[in-house]
């Protein structure tokens, strides 16, 4: 998704960005002016990433157009970047404030975005869950139709309408082919909406559904593929 690609563009070069300001802040230039030449070097080709210099080159556009430091605005959906912005101007609003600020402000925003990675990719367990969901209800369903295969094989006779024909009574342990296909229906509903809380938990927003959408597609495979896996186990189990 753009939006996202666009955060993780500016999350990623933030450390990168508050650093370059800080080295200008040493050698002697305002927060304004650092800004200014972060922005003249961006411009150049320095290695930020394209969805943050849209938005540095933005945020300084505003500038040359007049607008007070106070009334500048960062337009990322990061809300990280958001305050990373705020805070510089801040600083550049409060005068001659030492590097040292800048430099706690890098060391915050790092610490953030590394604490962010590792927890996403812990996260990332949980896709290889949405992944396989489909196949352990496929499996699970499975498994019944070879209980109930089993023990009708166990009673006594077949019923005209499929059932059971035991002690003089008959009923049913079989699985319609409607009830098999309302299953169906429910895996791939299942996968769905189980790959949508995962990229919710992973990414933040449910506007990323690559989890969600792999996971309908492993779960329409499963369902195509359904009655070999059945053709195969009753072969293996001797049912009919």
């Amino acid at each position: 998704m753009p939006q996202i690609r666009q955060i993780n563009d500016v999350e990623e070069t933030l450390p990168l960005f508050i650093r370059d300001l800080t080295e200008y802040r040493k050698v002697g230039y305002d927060v304004l002016r650092s800004l200014e030449k972060v922005g003249s070097e961006a411009e150049k080709g320095r290695a930020y990433r394209a969805g943050f210099k849209a938005v540095l080159r933005d945020f300084l556009n505003q500038l040359k157009l007049g607008r007070a430091v106070s009334q500048l605005s960062a337009r990322t959906g990061s809300w990280l970047g958001r305050f990373v912005f705020f805070s510089v101007q801040a600083l550049a609003e409060a005068g001659n404030v030492t590097p040292a600020l800048l430099e706690q402000l890098h060391e915050f925003t790092y610490r953030f975005i590394d604490a962010k990675k590792r927890t996403k990719s812990t996260m990332n367990t949980f896709k290889i869950m949405g992944f396989l969901l489909p196949l352990m209800l496929s499996f699970t369903m499975l498994t019944a139709i070879i209980m109930l295969s089993s023990f009708s094989a166990g009673f006594g006779g077949i019923t005209a309408t499929g059932g059971i024909q035991t002690g003089g009574f008959g009923f049913s342990l079989k699985i319609t082919q409607l009830q098999q296909q309302m299953i169906f229906v429910f895996i791939v509903l299942s996968s769905f909406v189980v790959g949508l809380v995962i990229d919710k938990a992973v990414e933040g927003t449910i506007l990323s559904t690559t989890t969600a959408l792999s996971a309908v597609a492993i779960s329409l495979v499963v369902v195509a593929m359904f009655p070999v896996f059945r053709t195969f186990a009753s072969s293996a189990f001797g049912l009919p």
